[in-house]
C-alpha cells in the first residue's frame, strides 16, 4: 500500500469522501471562523493568515510543511478526481465514484503525478 495522503481544501462543514486517502483540511482557518470538525491550516508551520491572498494554496503549503507522506495532493471540497466516464446526477453518486487509494496506486504505477484532463470551458455571456 503506498503512503498517499489527498488533501480537500475546505472553508466550511461539507460531506467528505470515506476513504482514508482524503484529508479534509479547514483552509484559511486564521481569517475564515466558520467552525469545522476538519484539521486546520493555522497548525503547524502554515500561511493560513495569507489565505485571502492565496485561497487553497495554503493548504497546499500546510501539507508541503507538515505531512511526511510519500504522495500529497489537493482538491477541491467540490471537485474530486474519478475514473468515471459520466457526470454524476446526485451527491451521493458523486461521493460513491471518488477516486479511491487502489484506483491512485495503479494510476502511480504508470505515472508519478495524476492530473485532470484538459477542458474547455465555453462561457457565454448575456
Amino acid at each position: 500500500m503506498k503512503d498517499i495522503k489527498v488533501i480537500v481544501a475546505t472553508h466550511k462543514q461539507y460531506q467528505m469522501p470515506s476513504d482514508k486517502m482524503y484529508l479534509p483540511l479547514h483552509v484559511g482557518a486564521d481569517s475564515n471562523k466558520n467552525e469545522t470538525t476538519f484539521a486546520k491550516d493555522n497548525t503547524g508551520d502554515n500561511i493560513s493568515i495569507k489565505n485571502p491572498n492565496y485561497c487553497e494554496l495554503t493548504g497546499l503549503y500546510w501539507a508541503w510543511k507538515n505531512l511526511k507522506n510519500d504522495y500529497v495532493g489537493l482538491v477541491h471540497y467540490r471537485r474530486y478526481f474519478t475514473m468515471a466516464k459520466h457526470i454524476p446526477k446526485t451527491e451521493e453518486e458523486k461521493f460513491n465514484i471518488v477516486l479511491s487509494q487502489d484506483e491512485t496506486e495503479k494510476l502511480l504505477e504508470e505515472a508519478d503525478i495524476i492530473l485532470p484532463q484538459k477542458r474547455k470551458y465555453y462561457i457565454e455571456n448575456l
